[in-house]
């Protein structure tokens, strides 16, 4: 269980590197200042894919999905080859860093949603990997994984367990950390949660709860005294009422799903989280007013 939890601490840290190497190769009108400046651009986007394949490489080591490296292979040989027919055209290098780096294809990022949610038959990454055009796609897709994936949690090494009211078990797995401890101790009892795993990292706290809009999932990260609050929910249930959760992004009425974010200071994190829990739908609300079943509920009455 512990090689299990390093892996995925040395994966977040993966996360972000990759993230910093997108950043790095974002194109600038410096780069375009004169032929050189051009091809030395061109040379940094070449090299960055090579680093990218090796990051990508050892996440799926660590996530013991090595029968992948062809496609990853695959992918990164492309867009070499696509990098080396730009030329040293500016115009096309920044066409290329867009449609080979930083684009997210809607349908996709909808297909991940349906494809990875916890506590369900679980899809493989095989089912959307070949669908990625982007490294923000592929980053995305692997994230997913997992962050909805109830059997990473549960593999980790256990510090403590409590119940709630309703009998459900709360545990927090992981690496002590002062913030996770302190918001696992003060969960009210009296919150309607399914059964709750919570992992705690050195600056990060993720987090799935069942019940709670099926199955919902919560990415914390701390620097200093400032949380990002990051959360996905893959059952809405009673789009009114998700409507009035703090940061949730716009609701697609031909969406089962939604997400969002907020930020706050660490010394209030409990109290929004808390508050948080509370608003997420679950089942029962689809049958009141503003969920999925209410209007149906009273046309048989």
């Amino acid at each position: 269980m512990e090689e299990n939890f390093k892996n995925i601490e040395t994966f977040f840290k993966l996360n972000m590197e990759i993230k910093k190497i997108m950043v790095k190769c974002a194109p600038n009108e410096e780069d375009n200042y004169n032929q050189d400046f051009r091809i030395k651009y061109g040379d940094k986007l070449y090299f960055a894919i090579e680093d990218l394949r090796d990051y990508f490489h050892k996440i799926l080591q660590l996530l013991n999905n090595k029968h992948l490296e062809k496609d990853l292979d695959s992918f990164f040989e492309l867009m070499q080859l696509e990098l080396l027919n730009c030329g040293y055209s500016f115009e096309k290098l920044k066409k290329f860093y867009q449609s080979r780096f930083s684009d997210m294809n809607l349908d996709l990022l909808n297909k991940i949603k349906d494809t990875f949610v916890g506590y369900t038959m679980f899809n493989s990454i095989e089912s959307v990997i070949n669908d990625a055009k982007t490294v923000n796609e592929l980053l995305h897709i692997f994230h997913s994984y997992v962050l909805n994936n109830e059997y990473i949690y549960q593999e980790m090494p256990l510090l403590i367990e409590r119940e709630t009211l309703n009998g459900e078990k709360i545990k927090l797995y992981g690496k002590q950390n002062q913030n996770a401890t302190n918001f696992f101790q003060n969960i009210p009892i009296d919150l309607n949660l399914g059964a709750t795993d919570i992992v705690s990292f050195d600056n990060k706290i993720i987090m799935m709860i069942r019940d709670l809009g099926h199955a919902l999932t919560i990415e914390i990260d701390i620097e200093d005294n400032k949380c990002m609050v990051k959360y996905f929910i893959p059952k809405i249930c009673n789009p009114e009422k998700a409507k009035l959760l703090k940061g949730i992004n716009n609701i697609n009425d031909n969406t089962n799903f939604a997400n969002g974010q907020f930020e706050c200071n660490i010394d209030d994190l409990n109290s929004n989280l808390y508050t948080f829990l509370s608003m997420v739908p679950t089942d029962a609300d689809m049958f009141l007013e503003g969920g999925w079943y209410y209007e149906a509920n009273n046309l048989k009455k």
